[in-house]
């Protein structure tokens, strides 16, 4: 894919500068991006009920005990230093926020243009070493990025890789908040060689979305089973099958079970991990 990027002579000529190299082709992007679930972690809700609709509600303003203790979501903190190593790091849900921590979730304006992290989604050849939070020399906690011209050189649609690290990874570890492993002994999909971005097809930075209970926050556009591009109203050879489609969901059937664990439940546990997965019938 990054032979075929238009703008791969001049990242070679003037190596990457951040978005700013990505705006020469892609003029007012960065701007535009800001204004997505990815950024802002929140939106209108009208498929939630007590909700003022209009509010904007998501990850940005809830408090929440899975990542991080009792703090706001997007938060980084550094946690107590390890009696064993003496170490310490920080930790949090804003590890997945494509920022630097310091124009935070929901900024607006030409810093937080400049600190969109476009390679974390968009680059083959990331190196997500690179993505971790330091101090730097105020004492600012900062999240880390790569902006190599070697990560910039392999441009292209965003990878199972690229949308997993976050989403199937959140956490602490495959399972241990989404629910599920996106790979060819659990997910139908994956099975057959596709990639997220097959079904969420995105335009302006717009993902469309299912109605995920843990996610409230939306780009208003959605995807769903029964569009025509994917399985459509009648995705069963059987009709008795079909007209189930009209008041069950399809998500009933082929997702019985989801590896969601309690925050106070250990990953290594004795609950059965291994069937949980997306399937046919």
């Amino acid at each position: 894919m990054a032979a075929d990027h238009p703008g791969k002579e001049s990242i070679e000529k003037n190596g990457y500068k951040g978005p700013e190299t990505c705006e020469e082709c892609h003029p007012g992007t960065t701007k535009g991006f800001l204004q997505s679930v990815h950024w802002k972690h929140a939106s209108k809700v009208n498929n939630v009920e007590g909700l003022d609709p209009k509010k904007e509600y998501g990850m940005k303003n809830r408090i929440y005990t899975m990542c991080n203790g009792n703090d706001i979501v997007n938060n980084l903190k550094e946690i107590p230093k390890s009696p064993e190593t003496g170490k310490t790091k920080f930790t949090g849900c804003n590890t997945c926020h494509p920022g630097n921590h310091l124009s935070d979730v929901g900024s607006t304006g030409a810093d937080a243009e400049g600190a969109i992290d476009c390679l974390v989604c968009h680059s083959t050849d990331y190196d997500f070493r690179q993505r971790k939070p330091f101090k730097n020399e105020k004492g600012e906690v900062v999240m880390g990025q790569d902006r190599s011209t070697k990560a910039a050189l392999a441009i292209g649609k965003p990878t199972v890789k690229n949308c997993m690290v976050c989403h199937e990874a959140a956490g602490g570890g495959v399972l241990v908040k989404r629910g599920f492993a996106f790979n060819k002994e659990t997910d139908a999909h994956a099975a057959k060689g596709m990639v997220c971005v097959d079904c969420h097809k995105t335009k302006n930075h717009k993902i469309p979305t299912g109605y995920d209970p843990n996610n409230w926050a939306n780009d208003g556009v959605r995807v769903s089973c029964a569009d025509t591009a994917c399985h459509g109203n009648s995705p069963h050879k059987d009709a008795a099958l079909n007209r189930h489609t009209a008041r069950i969901a399809c998500q009933t059937c082929h997702i019985p079970e989801q590896g969601v664990l309690s925050p106070r439940i250990s990953p290594s546990g004795n609950r059965d991990r291994t069937n949980f997965t997306s399937r046919l019938p």
